[in-house]
């Protein structure tokens, strides 16, 4: 892990001159290299720049996101929900129409 104030410091000041709160934001950023590689904490910081609005809350969703590994989604079997194979009738629509109905 380490220090990783030169690779964020180019960041530092379009942090502070977009927020009011961004000498607070900077501290949070480097308080993700505690717990992040500085690589990873860059590479999020990248995409939270693309976006719109970006704050450490951001970066940090990203990291989590980065972090978190895929689980594979099992198929659907069919033949453990059969109640579900069925048409459903489609839904009665009076009770909307009678909403567009003028009433005297």
């Amino acid at each position: 892990m380490g220090i990783c104030l030169p690779p964020l410091k180019r960041h530092a000041g379009a942090l502070v001159a977009q927020r009011a709160d961004g000498n607070r934001e900077f501290a949070r950023l480097l308080e993700l290299c505690l717990t992040h590689e500085v690589s990873a904490v860059e590479i999020a910081l990248g995409q939270a720049r693309a976006q719109s609005g970006w704050s450490a809350d951001a970066v940090r969703q990203l990291l989590n996101f980065a972090s978190t590994p895929d689980v594979p989604v099992p198929p659907l079997d069919p033949s453990k929900s059969p109640a579900y194979q069925g048409m459903t009738p489609p839904p009665d629509l009076s009770a909307y129409n009678r909403l567009l109905e003028v009433q005297p």
